[in-house]
């Protein structure tokens, strides 16, 4: 699948020395760019890293986002100490591309079936789930998270809407209710 620049971020790390802190060492960090998917693949991927949801709103160690990034990245054989050159505003840029909703879509007085919501854990393979419920193309998994979340959103909503009953056979079903229950308890009203 050729990768779509317009729902990847590139990040370029120039060549330089490092410290890494884990290591505990200084690193030589070669020029290298790398282009980041967040999309379900990458999340996947962090999911089975560390056996935990990545989508719980619980706060990400430094450590557990910078793997996320390294999920995220396409090229194959990145090497580790690339990524201790990335800088502070490469981290900001990341973030936001991350928060970015890649959508015009919005969503007006629209809540989500919370019951579900609320009970279930949201993995990665919840949203394979849902993209199969919703007959999503599998090649959605790898575009923008935010995107795929939005069209699984606007299809339940569209399932929802298509489910309900029209007001006119409501009206119909009603009639008939109370026509067996006067005709049952022989009454007028």
């Amino acid at each position: 699948m050729p990768i779509d620049p317009c729902i990847t971020l590139k990040i370029h790390i120039p060549e330089s020395e490092g410290w890494n802190e884990s290591q505990e060492r200084f690193v030589y960090i070669q020029d290298t760019t790398i282009t980041l998917e967040h999309s379900l693949v990458s999340v996947a991927k962090w999911e089975a890293r560390h056996k935990k949801p990545f989508l719980d709103r619980k706060p990400k160690t430094d450590d557990e986002m910078l793997d996320y990034i390294k999920c995220m990245t396409i090229e194959p054989d990145i090497p580790d100490n690339s990524y201790v050159g990335l800088t502070a505003e490469d981290i900001k840029q990341i973030n936001a591309y991350i928060n970015d909703p890649m959508t015009g879509t919005t969503f007006y007085n629209w809540k989500p079936n919370k019951t579900r919501r609320n009970i279930e854990i949201e993995t990665a393979e919840v949203i394979y789930w849902e993209m199969i419920q919703c007959e999503i193309p599998i090649e959605w998994e790898h575009r923008h998270f935010n995107q795929l979340r939005t069209l699984i959103q606007v299809c339940m909503l569209k399932n929802q809407k298509n489910d309900a009953m029209p007001a006119s056979e409501i009206r119909k079903m009603n009639h008939e209710l109370n026509a067996a229950r006067r005709a049952k308890y022989h009454s007028k009203g």
